[in-house]
């Protein structure tokens, strides 16, 4: 049954069949072609069941019951998504369901996870491997995140549920712009800010990466030809390195 826009409920039987010829009640929630399944706890009697309408056929008050709870299932579906598309960019039917049966999704900040990448990043570094100069540039991005985050939202930091796709496109002309950062540079920063969330998605602290789609493209500088005379005074000028021209 089609509850807004872009949730979709299918009630259906699943499972084996019991002895007494009864399957398991499930809820299949869909958004956007990403699918999640639900188990209900109610065991359903197979020859009463209307796949159509999702619901019980017959009129007896058991029927009822499971009918109004079907219902009420339903609707509590519903108003979590509702809260859930408030509260997020982006909503998947993992979140409602973990909604629904009560799992709390841990909610992280994106100074968070930059501070347990460069974590692990130190560890490393003390272990001989990786470089002081990898975690340095790591750092250098939590700072530009931070200075970001200031100019654009009034704050030093931001929920991971609250970055949207537009997220890279403003970060990049902040740096651009506003520090004077080459475009090339500008998308190397950007890039790392998608590890970010990357690794934010692989901890379970947030569904999908919102500037997954993101392109960096890199832009060839401009550069001056030298001319014939040019070439000539860089062939005889006399450098300190005497087998320079090797």
């Amino acid at each position: 049954m089609k509850m807004n826009a872009k949730l979709s409920i299918l009630f259906w039987l699943n499972g084996k069949a019991t002895t007494d010829q009864q399957k398991s009640l499930y809820a299949r929630l869909t958004i956007d072609g990403l699918r999640a399944e639900l188990s209900l706890g109610r065991k359903i009697p197979i020859d009463l069941w209307n796949q159509d309408s999702g619901q019980l056929k017959s009129n007896s008050a058991e029927s009822l019951q499971v009918n109004r709870y079907i219902s009420e299932v339903k609707l509590k579906l519903e108003k979590i998504y509702d809260l859930l598309e408030y509260q997020h960019s982006i909503v998947t039917p993992q979140m409602v369901k973990e909604e629904y049966v009560g799992h709390k999704r841990e909610k992280k900040t994106l100074i968070e996870v930059a501070d347990f990448l460069i974590s692990k990043f130190e560890n490393k570094v003390t272990k001989g491997l990786r470089s002081e100069q990898s975690l340095s540039k790591w750092r250098t991005v939590r700072s530009k995140i931070k200075q970001f985050l200031k100019f654009e939202y009034k704050t030093e930091n931001i929920l991971l549920s609250k970055i949207n796709y537009c997220f890279a496109g403003d970060f990049v002309d902040y740096l651009t712009t506003e520090q004077s950062i080459n475009t090339n540079s500008a998308f190397k920063y950007c890039k790392q800010v998608k590890q970010l969330l990357k690794l934010a998605v692989e901890r379970g602290w947030l569904p999908i990466n919102p500037i997954q789609g993101f392109r960096s493209t890199y832009r060839q500088p401009d550069r001056d030809i030298l001319d014939s005379k040019e070439l000539l005074q860089l062939y005889n000028k006399e450098f300190s390195t005497p087998d320079w021209r090797k």
